[in-house]
């Protein structure tokens, strides 16, 4: 399903303990959906509670059960978790090599990592945190950008600044933190993405190599990260994700974030758990040799009312395509989806997303006037 190639800032001493292919399904899984359980993961309470916080953003569980584990006491993976998140977060004396030539970016990136350890852990509250960053930022700007103006927006100003330094970026919001993005090489493709209701454009910004991968990244030990992201304008993809021509690229990441682009256009304002169930419904609805385990993966990883917009969208699609095929509701315990192709999903898929789209029309649009055009 993926190329094999390695994350190069990958935790390879915690990537150990899985196999090859839970390995990279653990460092590109999207969004930071939960790990399978393999390799001593459904043993390992440190590893579940580390998954479960790196999801919503809150570290506080971990951080009061590694308070009181005794390494005597543990396996192998849950030691070496254990010493890691300690290094990382507890004693903060984990090293980090440079990541850049660019002294910008790897002070960026260093200010970046204090802000995630102190807001993911809640050694300070969120307004201090935030603050913090912005001065520290303000501050690495005025040594390093001669254009800086402390008036406007410090956000805006780094970003100037790591494009003249011809590194991309993105630093906007993964709620509840700020987030950071950056990478040296990249390649920009157009695409021709058909949906279920739309044809669409979409230019692909192609990540060969990143220098920093997000809060959820550092939050997971390096063990979870995106592997791509939308705006309004475009995609972003870290490329060495994927096979760019298999299905898990082509339906389950480009259909998927296409989805998000133009609902961004059509509803703006839609909640993340929305936007996840519609480009999630838009998966199904093109899938083929991954139906099944695509569904399994949903109702694996579906928590109904999550703080995390993906599991409480995989659990509200995967309920909801079992209710559409079987009128009935979908059983606990068992494996429903092994018998069921793409010849039934995909026409209860397409069904859900025009309904909901309908639905959406109807809200936006109480009085019967006319709605966005899709053509």
């Amino acid at each position: 399903m993926f190329q094999q190639k390695r994350n190069p800032r990958a935790n390879d001493s915690l990537m150990a303990f899985f196999s090859a292919k839970s390995r990279l399904k653990a460092a590109m899984l999207v969004a930071l959906g939960v790990l399978s359980h393999s390799a001593g993961a459904a043993e390992s309470p440190l590893l579940l509670r580390l998954q479960m916080g790196a999801m919503t953003g809150d570290l506080r569980a971990v951080e009061q059960l590694t308070a009181h584990l005794d390494e005597a006491m543990l396996d192998e993976l849950s030691l070496t978790l254990l010493r890691q998140y300690r290094a990382r977060f507890s004693e903060n004396t984990e090293q980090y090599s440079q990541s850049s030539d660019s002294a910008l970016a790897n002070s960026t990136i260093a200010i970046y990592r204090d802000y995630w350890r102190e807001a993911l852990t809640h050694s300070l509250n969120p307004e201090e945190a935030e603050k913090k960053l912005q001065t520290e930022l303000q501050a690495l700007l005025r040594r390093e950008y001669p254009p800086f103006e402390p008036g406007k927006d410090v956000f805006v100003q780094l970003q100037q600044a790591l494009t003249a330094r011809n590194l991309g970026s993105s630093l906007g919001q993964t709620p509840p933190w700020r987030d950071l993005f950056i990478w040296d090489q990249h390649e920009i493709r157009l695409y021709v993405v058909e949906l279920t209701d739309i044809e669409e454009n979409v230019e692909v910004t192609l990540m060969e190599q990143t220098l920093v991968q997000g809060w959820q990244h550092f939050a997971s030990l390096d063990l979870n990260t995106t592997s791509g992201w939308a705006t309004a304008e475009r995609l972003f993809c870290l490329c060495w994700s994927y096979d760019l021509n298999s299905e898990a690229f082509m339906v389950h990441w480009l259909k998927h974030e296409t989805r998000h682009l133009v609902d961004f256009r059509e509803f703006p304002g839609l909640s993340e758990t929305e936007l996840e169930y519609r480009a999630k419904l838009t998966e199904l609805a093109y899938a083929g040799n991954l139906v099944s385990s695509t569904l399994r993966q949903f109702a694996n990883n579906g928590v109904a009312d999550s703080p995390s917009a993906h599991a409480a969208a995989n659990y509200r699609v995967s309920h909801e395509i079992y209710w559409e095929i079987f009128q009935q509701e979908m059983p606990e315990h068992l494996d429903p989806w092994t018998l069921l192709g793409p010849d039934r999903v995909a026409p209860a898929a397409i069904r859900l997303l025009e309904k909901d789209t309908d639905r959406l029309r109807r809200t936006a649009n109480p009085n019967g006037l006319p709605g966005p055009d899709p053509g």
